[in-house]
């Protein structure tokens, strides 16, 4: 558990974050609720999930888990209506879940359009109506999209596509603030699984910090940036100009 932060920071703000069983989006969960936050975490691995809210409350935090399969609209629906019965407002929204098949057949070509852009585009449409003024969504991408992997041209393009998505979202006057943050090789279960070289590589605590402090306003982050973390360094991509 990453215990760097006072428990009050962050003071009970509402958080969901995607992907929160394994990898990226769990030290996520685990960094945000160590703040403070009440988080609302999914994923498909419904007893990871129970272990990390289990985990997350006996720690003295707060966390919500909803097994939940970002490739299917209709539970995609049923989330936004357990959040909007259960928690009204949402502050901050990060959108970590991802998928990657070791081969890009047809079948999972679309599975990983789904889960990389067509999910985080659904719930960010369908949670802004009550989405906090003062918060944000934040999008985790890849350095894949920035530098097309040829062994999975799909997974890059879907996440290619997720910083067009956050890019324009940052742009709609009087929006939430919007981020996108590139991870580069990261030890993960994903990474292992497609390149079996996950333990050589950053950790998920890297990604996981760059999200806090941008939740936490301590970065130097500004609405609508590329942010890469890449070797446990963090760096701006591309920044929005003044005027567009």
């Amino acid at each position: 558990m990453l215990r760097s932060c006072s428990m009050t920071e962050l003071n009970n703000k509402k958080i969901i974050v995607t992907g929160a069983s394994s990898g990226i989006g769990q030290e996520i969960a685990i960094s945000l609720a160590n703040a403070g936050a009440l988080i609302i975490a999914t994923g498909r691995n419904k007893s990871r999930l129970h272990h990390l809210q289990k985990s997350i409350i006996a720690d003295g935090g707060r966390c919500s888990v909803y097994d939940l399969n970002l490739s299917n609209y209709s539970e995609i629906k049923s989330f936004i209506n357990f959040t909007k019965k259960n928690f009204r407002v949402i502050d901050w929204i990060v959108n970590s879940a991802g998928h990657i098949a070791k081969k890009e057949t047809l079948q999972n070509a679309e599975l990983t359009v789904r889960v990389n852009f067509l999910a985080p585009y659904y719930l960010i449409h369908l949670l802004l109506p009550f989405l906090n003024k003062e918060g944000g969504i934040i999008n985790i991408s890849s350095t894949a999209a920035l530098r097309s992997n040829p062994t999975f041209p799909v997974y890059s393009a879907s996440k290619a596509a997720l910083h067009v998505l956050s890019t324009a979202l940052a742009q709609r006057p009087s929006s939430s603030p919007c981020f996108t943050i590139c991870p580069g090789p990261t030890n993960t279960p994903m990474r292992e699984k497609i390149a079996g070289d996950a333990a050589s590589k950053q950790g998920p605590e890297f990604i996981s910090r760059c999200v806090r402090k941008i939740i936490l306003g301590k970065s130097r982050y500004q609405n609508g940036d590329i942010i890469v973390v890449r070797d446990r360094q963090e760096k701006i991509l591309s920044r929005l100009p003044k005027k567009i």
